[in-house]
């Protein structure tokens, strides 16, 4: 009876054995075929590298001297490369290449200008953080596309000349009675002087604690600085002929 007993637990353990051989066997073969793969992956590089050249040389022909190459970096089955201006690393665009297809971010990136605008954006704000000011809200927002500039211009921003009249700056804060206008606009550009900024325009929000006067208004900063008593008439009057012409856009909140 022991005897059986002893035959029958060693057929249990040699299938045991057997079993963890053949797992242990589709582990490393699992595990390999992963490892070769990914190591194919790499192996591509190269190549892929070079087919998404060949795609910037015939796609972009009339900007390519001005484009610098980063490295190529995989993500998985994604290859992505970073193409720079040479003059200028913060206008840039991104192309993508994932199952032989290539995708690519130039116009919004590298044509607008959306690299460029969020570098320039984030570096004044920063810069404005740690500064005191008595609003509720005080940032710059560039919302104007490279397209849109005169190539004067564009040349500035390229060559790193960024403070140039062609941002917007959003200002939030609180008024009691429209007899305050005049001295809250002059305040607003004598701030904003000194913080070495020239914006393009503003885009003010004025809170009322009655809520149907609070209003927002998007006026240029040259029109403020040349002609206040104008732009207040214009506003406390709601004169439609001279708010058009003066380009102000006032419009109540409530």
């Amino acid at each position: 009876m022991v005897i059986k007993m002893n035959k029958k637990n060693k057929q249990i353990q040699n299938k045991l054995t057997l079993y963890m051989g053949f797992l242990y066997l589709f582990a490393i073969l699992f595990f390999g075929l992963i490892l070769i793969s990914e190591k194919k992956k790499d192996i591509l590089l190269p190549k892929i590298e070079e087919k998404i050249k060949n795609y910037v040389e015939k796609n972009y022909k009339e900007e390519k001297e001005n484009l610098k190459y980063n490295n190529l970096k995989r993500k998985g089955d994604v290859y992505s490369l970073k193409v720079e201006n040479k003059k200028n690393k913060h206008l840039y665009f991104t192309i993508n290449y994932e199952k032989k297809k290539i995708t690519d971010t130039y116009k919004k990136d590298y044509l607008e200008g959306n690299t460029l605008n969020k570098y320039m954006e984030t570096k004044l704000n920063k810069e404005l953080a740690g500064k005191e000011n008595t609003y509720n809200k005080y940032k710059v927002a560039y919302n104007t596309k490279l397209t849109d500039m005169t190539s004067n211009v564009k040349r500035k921003l390229i060559n790193k000349n960024y403070n140039i009249p062609i941002y917007t700056i959003e200002v939030e804060t609180n008024y009691n009675e429209l007899n305050e206008l005049k001295e809250i606009l002059n305040r607003l550009t004598i701030y904003t002087k000194n913080q070495n900024l020239y914006p393009k325009n503003y885009n003010l929000t004025l809170n009322n604690k009655n809520i149907t006067k609070s209003m927002n208004i998007i006026i240029d900063n040259d029109i403020i600085i040349n002609d206040i008593d104008t732009v207040v008439l214009a506003i406390k009057e709601k004169d439609t002929n001279l708010l058009q012409k003066l380009n102000i856009k006032l419009k109540y909140l409530n």
